[in-house]
């Protein structure tokens, strides 16, 4: 049987390690971590930014989980990837993305 990736993606000033006490059964599920890269510039947009984050993600379809503004990332790599529903994750108020 085909495993499903799932990639997970802090918030900003978080690390990948909140995800650490989520419980997934392995035998359906490779597991990814995202990490924050450095912007190029100060003038990088974010559409930039996070074509330039997706290179860490190799599989194709994979579900993507974010949290807070790694939620809005995971909802912009729709726009580079092939992917599963991104699903967002946050307490904050839902940013309008243009």
């Amino acid at each position: 049987m085909e495993k499903t990736p799932i990639y997970f993606m802090p918030g900003l000033a978080a690390s990948p390690k909140i995800f650490e006490n989520l419980a997934f059964d392995l035998d359906r599920y490779t597991l990814h971590y995202l990490n924050w890269i450095a912007p190029q510039n100060s003038e990088e947009d974010i559409s930039s930014y996070t074509y330039r984050l997706s290179a860490q993600i190799k599989e194709k379809n994979p579900v993507l989980i974010g949290v807070s503004f790694g939620g809005i990332i995971v909802i912009k790599f729709s726009c580079v990837l092939s992917i599963h529903t991104p699903h967002y994750f946050s307490t904050s108020t839902f940013m309008c993305l243009m």
